[in-house]
């Protein structure tokens, strides 16, 4: 039983900007034109992290779920098949679970660039996810087409979920690792 589903941020800092152009910005198809003015101050660098306490934890501590490169806590919430994750896995065995988002990635907060990263983010490509992070099939194994994908002898992910899979990808900053 649940006793509380909360959430937070965990750092941050405010920073100003300044000589950024004005803009207009119609919200809905056909809705009001809106002035957006960039300049002032902004919140950047934050963490999200959504919490569930049990009304009586098994376990002394609480497990805190941090996700790899390019993802988000997502991939704790349920596989991308559609299966219980590893997070309804450590509340069932009674522990309560604390899932992030790190600096930059999915709930977290997010920054503008060039004014506050010296690089643009990257997308990881279905085909670096399969091949190289992953390593779900050998070099050359990828193809648009899920037919003709190779995966490793013995894999055990439910790769006719690689696509779902892949939408829980976010892109990535490689000069934010310091506020990470």
């Amino acid at each position: 039983m649940v006793r509380e589903i909360g959430s937070f941020q965990v750092g941050g800092r405010m920073i100003r900007l300044d000589g950024l152009p004005i803009r207009e910005l119609i919200g809905t198809p056909g809705g009001p034109t809106y002035r957006i003015d960039p300049n002032g101050e902004i919140m950047l660098g934050q963490m999200y992290v959504q919490y569930v306490h049990l009304m009586r934890p098994r376990a002394p501590w609480p497990l805190l779920m941090w996700h790899g490169g390019g993802m988000t806590g997502a991939a704790w919430e349920s596989t991308p098949d559609g299966r219980p994750g590893w997070q309804m896995f450590f509340l069932r065995a009674g522990f309560d679970t604390y899932v992030s988002d790190a600096v930059e990635r999915g709930r977290a907060s997010w920054a503008p660039f060039p004014q506050v990263y010296s690089e643009t983010p990257y997308f990881r490509t279905a085909r670096e996810a399969w091949e190289e992070a992953f390593r779900f099939g050998p070099a050359g194994s990828w193809h648009p087409d899920p037919v003709l994908r190779r995966t490793h002898p013995d894999l055990r992910f439910p790769v006719a979920h690689f696509d779902a899979f892949l939408a829980q990808a976010v892109p990535r900053w490689a000069c934010n690792d310091a506020l990470t």
